[in-house]
Formats: C-alpha cells, sequence, structure tokens
C-alpha cells in the first residue's frame, strides 16, 4: 500500500480488524451498529460467518487491488464475485502457447486451431472437490495436457484464487460459470477480472440477453480474452427435452438453435458450447467461430448423463475446435494414458 494516502470506501469495507462501520456498511445497513450478515460475508475476518459464507469468502487479509480497479463507483459486489474476485493480485503470466488464442478478434478464427498440435485441443475438466485434487489431477496429466476447465464446484469449496494461479502458470484456463441472466454491470466485471487474470475461455448462459452479451464483451476493454462462448443447449438435454422445456416440435430444435446462437453472435459471443450432431450445423452456419463441445465419451465408455455425445475423432471430424473431457480422464486408473488415448484419437481425426 506503498503511496497510497487514504484508503476507498471499498477497502475500508474489506479491511479485516475495522470496528467502526465503514462508509460502505453504513451504505448498506442505514442506521445499523452491528454488522449484518451480508456485512460480514463482505468484510473478512469476521468470525462467525454461516459455512457458505466461508466458502464465498475465504480467509482474505487484505482488500482486492483488482476489485478496486474492476468496480469504480460500485458499493458492494456480489457473493460470486467476492469468490472469484477474492484477494487477486495481478494477472498471471500467460504461458507461451497462448499466442494462438491472442490473434485479433476473430479474423475467420484464422481457423487458429489448425496451428494447434493435438494434445492442445483437448481440455481437461477438473470435476473434482477440492483445489487440492485438481491440482493433483493437473499435475498427473503435466507435460501433456496444457488446457483445464474449472467450474462451479471449485467455486464453491474456495480457493480459487490460488487455483487460478497456480493453473495459469503453465496452462490455459477455461472458467465455466455460465454467466447467469445477472444484471449487465456485474457480468461485465466478472469478464474484467477473468481477463486481467490471463482466463482464456468463459461461458454465458442461454439465459443472458443480447445486451448482457455486448455489455460482456465491453467487460473486455480491448483485450482478446477471455473468449466468450454462448453455452447453446446443455449436452444432458436433447430435443425431446427441447420440446417438453419450449412446448415445441422436436423437429425445430435445429432452426431454434440457429435462432439463438445468431443473436448471441451478432451481440460479440465469440463462439459456443455445442454438443453431439449439432457441432456439424453451428460449424456450417458460423465457420468462423469458435466451437468447443463438451459430452466427449472414447467409444464404449458410459454416456453418462451426456445424451448428446459422441466420440473425440467424431467431435473434431464435424468441426470443433476444442473437445472437453472429464470424467473418462479424471476417473482412470491411469489419467495420463487416458488422456493420451484421447489425443491419439484427435490425430487420426486431424489427419484425415
Amino acid at each position: 500500500m506503498s503511496g497510497v494516502r487514504a484508503p476507498t470506501p471499498l477497502m475500508n469495507a474489506s479491511a479485516p480488524g475495522v470496528r467502526a462501520p465503514t462508509p460502505l456498511m453504513n451504505a448498506l445497513t442505514p442506521g445499523v451498529r452491528a454488522p449484518t450478515p451480508l456485512m460480514n460475508a463482505l468484510t473478512p475476518g469476521v468470525r462467525a460467518p454461516t459455512p457458505l459464507m466461508n466458502a464465498l469468502t475465504p480467509g482474505v487479509r487484505a482488500p482486492a487491488p483488482l476489485m478496486n480497479a474492476s468496480a469504480p463507483g460500485v458499493r458492494a459486489p456480489t457473493p460470486l464475485m467476492n469468490a472469484f474476485m477474492r484477494g487477486v493480485r495481478a494477472p498471471a503470466a500467460a504461458p507461451a502457447s497462448a499466442v494462438m488464442l491472442r490473434s485479433p478478434r476473430m479474423q475467420a478464427q484464422q481457423r487458429a486451431t489448425s496451428a494447434l498440435k493435438p494434445q492442445e485441443r483437448l481440455i481437461v475438466a477438473l470435476d473434482v472437490p477440492t483445489r487440492h485434487e485438481a491440482l493433483q489431477l493437473a499435475n498427473d496429466l503435466r507435460g501433456l495436457i496444457s488446457f483445464y476447465k474449472v467450474g462451479l464446484e471449485l467455486l464453491m469449496s474456495g480457493g480459487m484464487e490460488e487455483l487460478l494461479q497456480s493453473l495459469l502458470r503453465e496452462n490455459h484456463v477455461f472458467v465455466d460459470l455460465k454467466l447467469p441472466g445477472d444484471i449487465p454491470e456485474t457480468v461485465r466485471r466478472v469478464v474484467d477480472v477473468a481477463a486481467r487474470m490471463g482466463v482464456s475461455f468463459i461461458t454465458l448462459s442461454n439465459s443472458v440477453t443480447p445486451g448482457t452479451v455486448r455489455t460482456a464483451a465491453d467487460g473486455r476493454a480491448g483485450r482478446a480474452n477471455p473468449q466468450l462462448l454462448y453455452v447453446s443447449f446443455l449436452s444432458s438435454l436433447d430435443r425431446s427435452d427441447f420440446a417438453e422445456q419450449y412446448e415445441r416440435d422436436g423437429s425445430e430444435f435445429d432452426s431454434f438453435l440457429e435462432e439463438r446462437t445468431a443473436k448471441a453472435k451478432t451481440a460479440g459471443a465469440d463462439g459456443f458450447i455445442v454438443s453431439g450432431q449439432e457441432i456439424g450445423l453451428l460449424r456450417k452456419r458460423y465457420p468462423d467461430a469458435l466451437l468447443v463441445s463438451p459430452g466427449i465419451r472414447p467409444a464404449g465408455a458410459s454416456r453418462d448423463d451426456h445424451k448428446r455425445s459422441c466420440t473425440p475423432s467424431e467431435a473434431i471430424r464435424l468441426g470443433a475446435d476444442y473437445i472437453v473431457v472429464g470424467r473418462p480422464i479424471r476417473d482412470a486408473s491411469n489419467r495420463k494414458d487416458a488422456a493420451k488415448r484421447i489425443v491419439d484419437e484427435i490425430t487420426t481425426a486431424t489427419s484425415v
């Protein structure tokens, strides 16, 4: 804090050991002298938050400079933003291979994936409950895999900032938050944090409006990343679910996907999360879009809860730029061997 003459209101609110109500606390609870649960959640150092509050506000001793920088004039971050932004000090240095992701916006993506090695097109989902297990999984794959996905489970377990900083020293990171239809300013600020940290991809829920997509793009403030990936339709749902949820005939599923993805693309989405045969549909419609495909299962493996699934080679041939694999690697007795077999499938598919 050298050279800083006076703390900001937000810093006062987040500084542990402050006994008198700060301006932010007064603003949040006019006339109330004792801290409220919300104020406790926003002021680390309080000893009696609930377990959920502990998970969202782990042991932070000082205000995050990034939060101050990315939230001018905003009186209070949301709990989700607290968990994501807590204590971020500076963006991690990007790995050398990040150059291909930092090319000018899209430019037909330069079909950037053509310059990628097969193993660079495999994103491994860190679907584990703790930071320690996530880093262990990444360590098991070190030297082969350099792209990882983190999601809500790890966010809620705490230590997200430390995990991201550890991963970003040598890898690319895909943050799968499926940012919801929250107010645009909240979404903009989360994207700004992700950009400052060096995150490569971030997902937007299909509940967001075109206006929110535009605001998310504004959150990058001219930076190349994170790429904004709009979730077209969950891989755990199929045409029958579509018909039930939207009260439309299942035969309208393809046109439905094209309608909603067109709006997102026009608003500023860089690409889409897309599964199964619909990879080919969106590749044909959007030759320049970034397509990331979850729900990937090696031939003969259980599809688990993915109703629209395909093999690694099928996804690549249909037009996926990246594939996301979780359980088949996480649960394997030899994780690196399991990942290598999937990389070999990608190699075969790209050499045809």
